[in-house]
């Protein structure tokens, strides 16, 4: 897990994704699909919904909304790391070099006169330093704990889970029909966490609906079903890897192409018009 993302994130789940492999699914298969962009959004707009799939950009404001992180503040309030722990041993060899600690305890930045390279090489020292003393390793060397505290934390902690609707623990991305999730940090499937442990072929079966749905909701908003007679024509390939086609609309004289509907290939397209009982299609705004 990034840094970033332990301290200040709240993308987590049950299983880790390999980012590379399922970025590229995720971004060709569904993300481009759809025209959304890197944080999920479509047209601006971060947060998309229809009865297949949900999709919302990461939530940078969000809070715990259903009190487990007043309990959590409650727990630690009286709680400090012992002398000799590591954590403490870290305070004290910043404070020595410059850094200054905030009223909650925690080590601030370092002095604004000292530049990131200047402060990066000896916070590199330090935790060289501190990681071969006490036999850790490398990764995690800014939040180590020795005295047991941290350790105490987590059994405490293991057993409360926020509650559903926490704002916190909302997904960036749900399958409705088996409620598969995954939850990123700041973008797409960065440091991204799932819920259910699939393959990558049943994600990209998962994506294929998603985007059928997509197109299927979209065309609801771009036609409105009247009576009596005009007939549709234009139809051209759409996508051809995804089976999607789309049918362009013609005015009752049949020389405007005035709107479009997306549908499945294997439909065809009297199927198609069977099901929606389409005779006649006049222009609707898109919503």
């Amino acid at each position: 897990m990034e840094m970033g993302n332990m301290i200040f994130g709240h993308s987590r789940g049950n299983y880790s994704i390999d980012r590379d492999a399922w970025s590229n699914v995720f971004f060709d298969e569904f993300i481009y699909e759809i025209n959304a962009d890197a944080y999920g959004c479509i047209n601006g707009k971060c947060e998309y919904e229809n009865d297949t799939f949900k999709l919302k950009s990461y939530d940078w404001d969000s809070e715990c909304t259903c009190g487990l992180e007043d309990l959590i503040d409650k727990w630690w309030e009286d709680k400090v790391h012992k002398d000799d722990c590591y954590q403490m041993e870290l305070i004290r060899e910043k404070i020595k070099h410059g850094w200054t600690i905030d009223i909650s305890g925690s080590i601030e930045r370092p002095p604004q006169n000292m530049n990131f390279e200047k402060y990066s090489k000896i916070e590199d020292k330090i935790y060289k330093k501190l990681c071969k003393k006490y036999n850790l390793p490398r990764e995690g060397c800014a939040v180590h704990c020795t005295c047991g505290l941290d350790s105490s934390f987590e059994e405490w902690v293991k057993d409360k889970n926020h509650k559903s609707d926490c704002r916190l623990i909302q997904p960036n991305f749900l399958y409705k029909p088996t409620g598969f999730n995954i939850m990123w940090y700041k973008y797409a499937l960065r440091d991204s966490y799932i819920n259910q442990n699939i393959s990558l072929d049943e994600f990209r079966e998962i994506l294929r609906d998603c985007v059928k749905s997509y197109y299927e909701d979209k065309s609801k908003g771009v036609i409105k079903l009247i009576k009596s007679i005009t007939l549709v024509s234009a139809v051209f390939d759409y996508d051809n890897k995804h089976n999607m086609e789309c049918l362009g609309i013609l005015d009752e004289n049949n020389d405007k192409v005035i709107g479009t509907i997306y549908f499945d290939k294997e439909f065809g397209i009297e199927e198609f018009l069977k099901n929606y009982a389409i005779v006649k299609i006049e222009r609707k705004e898109d919503k």
